[in-house]
């Protein structure tokens, strides 16, 4: 199978994906096979089509994103054009055991290609996708551009773009923060959680200097796990801070309840008349609660 337009000349190598709403194509430019393979993912519905151009239009000005590589229409349809990588997938290249050194730098070559591709928002959010990102062997970086969320095209925030970085630097980081054998790291992860920041370089700027100091303990052999007691000590004090939430919540809900109680079946205690005949020698006559009642001696 082929497709051509006035520049190109496609030849279709595999149908990676097909779905109601897109196709995902594996081709070669026959005219300019030193480009190597590309992917083309196709747009098949009008909604999505009419998002999407002016966006693309766009990209063709965006200069550091060479990954795209254009795009057209084909009977009814819209074609994007991205450069394919045959690389393995970067949680594939972490499970072959990568030392500390690597994982920092795959880690960095993750926020380096957001950086230096200019990647618009929605871009970045896709990429980071476990199944987009690549690594190969050494140490490279690169991203697939498999759309999963089309519908989010227009309303994805930073703070959702910074969150899944932030999980996909956890996952490269896992066996660090679960020994806490990484300060540096372990602080960089915990301030990207707590703090927002204006943009991904920022991200990579600290990133950076956190990743330095880390080598830095490493060099000098500074670099190992907690003992077991403490790892324990703060496993016990990440369930205690989850508990004292639940203790709260439940300590307001009963209060609730007992309120909710109160104000359905309120208490007579109060409308009780205490009728006392007699105190020691003093008579107290039957009507205590009247303003004459009779009050005799002996």
């Amino acid at each position: 199978m082929r497709i051509q337009t006035l520049n190109r000349d496609y030849e279709i190598l595999q149908m990676a994906e097909s779905g109601e709403r897109m196709d995902v194509l594996i081709a070669r430019d026959e005219r300019h096979p030193e480009d190597g393979k590309c992917m083309l993912i196709v747009l098949k519905q009008k909604g999505d089509i009419y998002r999407f151009l002016p966006f693309l239009a766009d990209q063709e000005e965006n200069k550091p994103f060479d990954d795209f590589m254009g795009y057209f229409p084909r009977d009814g349809y819209l074609y994007m054009v991205f450069r394919f990588y045959e690389y393995a997938h970067l949680s594939d290249r972490l499970s072959v055991d990568a030392g500390l050194v690597e994982r920092i730098l795959l880690a960095g070559n993750v926020l380096r290609q957001i950086v230096f591709l200019h990647l618009p928002l929605y871009f970045q959010y896709e990429v980071l996708e476990e199944n987009n990102l690549l690594a190969g062997e050494n140490g490279e970086v690169r991203f697939s551009y498999h759309f999963h969320e089309l519908d989010r095209f227009l309303d994805v925030t930073r703070e959702e773009v910074t969150e899944r970085l932030g999980n996909i630097l956890k996952d490269i980081f896992r066996e660090e923060l679960e020994t806490h054998s990484c300060p540096p790291m372990e602080e960089f992860l915990e301030q990207m959680c707590s703090k927002p920041f204006p943009g991904e370089a920022a991200i990579l700027k600290q990133y950076e200097a956190a990743a330095h100091a880390a080598l830095k303990l490493q060099e000098k052999g500074e670099l190992k796990p907690k003992g077991l007691g403490f790892r324990i000590w703060e496993r016990v004090k990440k369930i205690a801070s989850c508990l004292k939430y639940v203790l709260l919540i439940a300590v307001m809900g009963a209060l609730a309840g007992y309120l909710i109680y109160t104000i359905r079946y309120p208490s007579r205690k109060g409308e009780e008349v205490v009728n006392y005949r007699s105190i020691g020698t003093l008579t107290i006559g039957e009507t205590a609660g009247a303003d004459n009642g009779a009050q005799t001696g002996e």
